[in-house]
């Protein structure tokens, strides 16, 4: 199994990566093709195309893999990923004169960094705000100030602390049986 082709299109936050397949299924199999964004599973298509959500100025990793397998399992068949990243949900303020809020961020005990403004509005209950690449092991806080009309800070909400703690790499290793000696070896590969 493998990806012969890998093209892509981005249009301002929106990226279409369309792929294609040296594999041939059987009448009775299906192709599919499974999605990961910086090695976490995004989703699976059966078309060989996908479209991501990307915040301006940033760049991801996409890698598709194929199968025919119906027990395939993506989980297990991940790619390595990259360096992680947290979604922060927040819902609005109850005070009726707030136009944004302030994100901010702290890494173990660095000073608290601006992250980015996101703007109120009125007909919106909960917000998202997806960090940047953040550091496996590092200890991390979020902020998120209510900012009124006039620039002054109100209602302030606090996430955190959290470890950043990724699936780890796991060793390879190989198996064989000896005839003669009747023996199992274990083999780092």
């Amino acid at each position: 199994m493998s990806i012969t082709s890998y093209t892509s299109q981005r249009i301002g936050n929106v990226i279409t990566v369309t792929v294609e397949s040296d594999i041939t299924p059987a009448y009775d199999e299906t192709l599919s093709f499974y999605w990961y964004l910086d090695g976490a599973f995004a989703g699976v298509t059966t078309d060989g195309q996908q479209t991501f959500y990307v915040e301006s100025g940033d760049q991801v990793q996409v890698i598709a893999q194929d199968s025919v397998d119906p027990d395939y399992d993506p989980i297990a068949n991940a790619p390595p990923q990259v360096s992680a990243r947290r979604t922060l949900w927040f819902v609005r303020s109850a005070s009726a004169d707030v136009r944004q809020y302030k994100v901010e961020q702290k890494k173990d005990s660095d000073d608290w960094a601006e992250l980015g403004y996101v703007l109120d509005r009125p007909e919106q209950w909960s917000y998202a705000f997806v960090t940047p690449r953040l550091v496996d092991l590092a200890v991390y806080q979020w902020r998120i100030t209510a900012i009124d009309a006039v620039g002054n800070d109100g209602d302030l909400v606090t996430l955190g602390p959290e470890t950043i703690v990724r699936r780890p790499d796991v060793a390879s290793y190989s198996i064989t049986w000896d005839d003669v000696t009747q023996r199992v070896t274990f083999a780092s590969t």
